[in-house]
């Protein structure tokens, strides 16, 4: 079988339980280097998806390839491509984080100074390096989080799949986790899901969103978020007039005032932004600031599926 050119490939998937389809059709691929969000609400199909590519459930229908290997006919070389971090992590409570990642070490064939050097960089990736003497039974969720990320990294693969690694993690965990997951994730393809949407907005390059198994939409994130018609906010050094004298402005389709000096304008395009702001410079104002407004992954996700996350 020829090797498929994306880290991560699927086509078709369908997981049928009894009368439930868990997942349907789906089909989906990750580029080298890329972070790909598997978004949606509990209950979407994210956990399946993820199970299903990395050989813990076999599809109904479909096919699914991890760095080029078939999962379900090549399953040994598909999971030697990946890091796996399930979300559950069952860990040794009475073991210490390096006497932990030792024991990983073994499992991949690894021991004495090569392994030693390993366990020092991940713990040192994911910023455990001070609890490396702690049994892990006194780590909160958030360093168990991590020290099972340092896990599933320990032989280096290239592929890296994440099922709800923020879930659960108090304001400071989520921080310390993303950081380790951008550490850890450069030179690597990585499939993260969630529905913890404003968290992962910052990680992923690209998202698929889906609800009751099927997909919504697929885009790059930044055209997830960019609003249509665009929306600006324009300050200026001095007080602005009214704003309905400046709704005769081409391409202006609304307008509010926040403050004497702000404005909120929603726009047909850039263009129309542009011939606002001249238009205020012609009258004599300075205007200060032109920025874009975004709206953000949550919002999108509203826009898009009609539920939260």
């Amino acid at each position: 079988m020829g090797t498929l050119s994306a880290p991560i490939e699927a086509r078709n998937l369908t997981k049928r339980y009894d009368d439930l389809d868990a997942i349907r059709g789906l089909s989906l691929s990750a580029d080298e280097g890329q972070v790909l969000g598997l978004l949606g609400p509990n209950g979407a199909g994210k956990s399946t998806t993820i199970k299903v590519l990395v050989g813990l459930v076999h599809p109904t229908e479909g096919e699914a390839w991890i760095g080029g290997h078939h999962v379900q006919d090549e399953g040994i070389q598909a999971r030697r491509q990946l890091g796996y971090l399930p979300e559950v992590v069952g860990l040794y409570e009475q073991l210490t984080a390096e006497a932990y990642l030792r024991y990983i070490a073994r499992f991949h064939g690894t021991s004495g100074p090569r392994a030693t050097h390993r366990i020092e960089a991940l713990l040192a990736d994911v910023r455990l390096t001070q609890a490396a003497d702690r049994p892990i039974g006194t780590f909160s969720k958030g360093m168990r989080q991590r020290l099972a990320l340092a896990g599933a990294l320990f032989h280096d693969p290239p592929v890296l799949v994440l099922d709800e690694p923020l879930t659960g993690l108090d304001p400071e965990g989520i921080v310390k986790m993303k950081q380790a997951i951008e550490q850890l994730g450069r030179q690597r393809t990585v499939l993260v899901s969630s529905h913890e949407l404003h968290a992962v907005e910052s990680l992923c390059d690209r998202a698929i969103i889906l609800r009751d198994g099927e997909e919504l939409t697929s885009a790059p994130v930044a055209e997830l978020t960019r609003r249509d018609p665009p929306r600006y906010t324009l300050t200026t050094a001095d007080p602005l007039p009214e704003p309905r004298a400046l709704t005769d402005v081409d391409g202006v389709r609304s307008i509010h005032a926040s403050s004497q000096s702000t404005l909120q304008v929603e726009v047909t395009d850039a263009d129309a932004a542009s011939l606002l702001v001249d238009h205020l410079v012609r009258g004599g104002h300075r205007v200060r600031h032109l920025e874009r407004d975004e709206r953000t992954l949550e919002e999108a996700f509203v826009d898009i599926t009609g539920v939260r996350a």
